[in-house]
């Protein structure tokens, strides 16, 4: 069931920025890029199925898929298999790590190594075999070299460590001294991937230097934290992991320190005005599942029967299947649809046409190599020359034939300069709906006669083309006809080429 929820509509979504970024070094010279096993991964996976969006995100599918795997013998291990079941349940349905898993990104691959390094750390805990320890550092390095911010898994190893030892049952006992020399032979091997993690952070502060500070307050964090584990669930995991670091166990320290470590380091950093992506975090997933579980497993011991089994894991869940709907329905993906609209240009384009994206990205540059990237995976050829964006109302002037597209929002009539003279001249040709509750990622197109043809509309409006309008729960179906002058929306038998 995990495997086919994620499976389904794989390659349907748009991309993100980064997942085209993903594709551009796959394809590309890969350098000195610390990600090359993901992108080697990647670039295995479009020699096999060609270069679109299923093969792109291919390999997150299939380990996010087997991280389930992951989850149940790592939650059996620590507890028994009804609750090994249930974290299973848990991640089955997880919103978040559906999303991962249909992202081209090395996220989803990095939550399926870190649970396993995770599940031989957790036995070393319990037997001190060596052969555990250099499993997990081996499954450690590997998550590293995928995304450098799987640093996390080694600082809550030693953490759990040093808790134990200091805080914990073992304290004063001659394994507690075997446990601070594990951590301190885990700090020493830190020191190898220390240089590593330090390009990353400067890379990040160089990115936030020319994209701005977001304002992600710790408070702010922990909400959209909380969003994507699903509310719900989130607090399910708290309680059930308070709930068994009563009992003053190994287990219950392993779990507490996996589950707040690396979120409580982002508040932290969020507080100093750093930006701080929650994704960064999503090797945490596995553990707020567990610890969910715990707590499912704890309430329906109190009440005994599968009645109260059924009713709790539905209190708990109930919210992520509903984020699930409207993820494969309205949401489309929590993604804009921007193939779709390149799609429908490519039926009408004319050779001398424009494409000129408004409200993608401040970048110019970033605006098209979205456009670009995007058109790639449709097998759109579309050179960089025939994306304008513009900044100023002077550089429309002369403007031949151009198509518009909007992301998110309409052009507003009432904001001057460049903005007045797009909404008087140009027309609402189509309109790709994708919304989730108050977040819109429709795409809207709007074309441009020419300046032979072009004339200000009444009232400095877009003038809306209503039968060539695309309605996402008709399953994209296509526009057919459209009133007399406007543009034929006739699709002949082989698209043009964007050349």
């Amino acid at each position: 069931m995990g495997g086919g929820i994620r499976l389904y509509k794989l390659g349907t979504w748009s991309c993100w920025i980064d997942e085209l970024y993903t594709l551009d070094r796959a394809l590309g010279p890969w350098g000195g890029d610390p990600r090359q096993p993901f992108l080697l991964l990647t670039r295995l996976s479009l020699q096999l199925f060609g270069v679109n969006a299923f093969a792109l995100r291919f390999f997150p599918f299939l380990f996010g898929t087997l991280t389930l795997l992951g989850v149940y013998h790592l939650a059996r291990a620590m507890f028994d298999r009804r609750v090994a079941l249930l974290a299973v349940f848990c991640v089955t349905f997880s919103p978040w790590h559906i999303y991962l898993s249909q992202f081209g990104r090395a996220y989803a691959i990095v939550v399926f190594v870190t649970v396993w390094a995770a599940l031989h750390f957790f036995r070393f805990l319990q037997t001190y075999r060596f052969v555990n320890l250099v499993l997990f550092l081996s499954l450690f390095a590997i998550s590293f070299f995928l995304h450098n911010t799987a640093a996390f898994l080694l600082v809550i190893a030693v953490f759990v460590l040093l808790a134990l030892s200091w805080l914990g049952p073992l304290k004063d006992t001659a394994d507690a001294r075997r446990m601070r020399l594990t951590a301190v032979l885990l700090v020493g091997v830190s020191l190898i991937f220390v240089p590593g993690f330090y390009r990353f952070v400067l890379h990040w502060h160089e990115k936030q230097l020319t994209s701005g500070y977001w304002g992600t307050t710790p408070l702010v964090f922990a909400l959209k934290l909380a969003y994507h584990l699903t509310p719900t669930v989130a607090v399910a995991a708290l309680l059930g992991s308070i709930q068994v670091l009563r009992k003053q166990t190994v287990k219950g320290v392993f779990l507490v320190c996996y589950l707040l470590l690396a979120p409580l380091a982002l508040a932290f950093a969020s507080a100093f005005r750093v930006n701080v992506s929650a994704k960064y975090t999503s090797l945490i997933i596995p553990a707020f599942a567990v610890a969910a579980a715990c707590f499912v497993a704890h309430l329906t011991d109190q009440r005994k029967g599968k009645l109260a089994l059924v009713g709790v894991l539905a209190l708990v869940l109930l919210p992520s299947l509903e984020t699930d709907y409207e993820y494969f329905g309205p949401g489309w993906g929590n993604r804009d649809r921007l193939r779709e609209a390149l799609r429908f240009i490519n039926r009408h384009v004319a050779k001398e046409d424009l494409i000129i994206p408004v409200y993608l990205f401040k970048d110019p540059a970033e605006a098209r190599f979205y456009v670009q990237g995007t058109a790639r995976l449709q097998g759109i050829e579309l050179d960089s020359s025939r994306i304008l964006v513009p900044a100023r109302e002077e550089e429309l002037r002369d403007l031949p034939r151009a198509w518009l597209i909007t992301i998110g929002k309409t052009i507003p009539p009432q904001q001057p300069d460049m903005y007045r003279w797009l909404a008087s001249f140009t027309s609402l040709v189509a309109e790709f709906p994708a919304r989730r509750g108050a977040q819109d990622n429709s795409v809207r197109v709007y074309f441009y006669p020419g300046p032979q043809n072009a004339g200000p509309l009444s009232e400095g409006k877009a003038e809306v083309l209503p039968l060539m309008k695309e309605q996402a729960r008709k399953g994209g179906s296509r526009p057919t006809e459209s009133p007399s002058g406007a543009l034929s929306p006739r699709e002949p038998k082989k698209s043009e080429p964007m050349r």
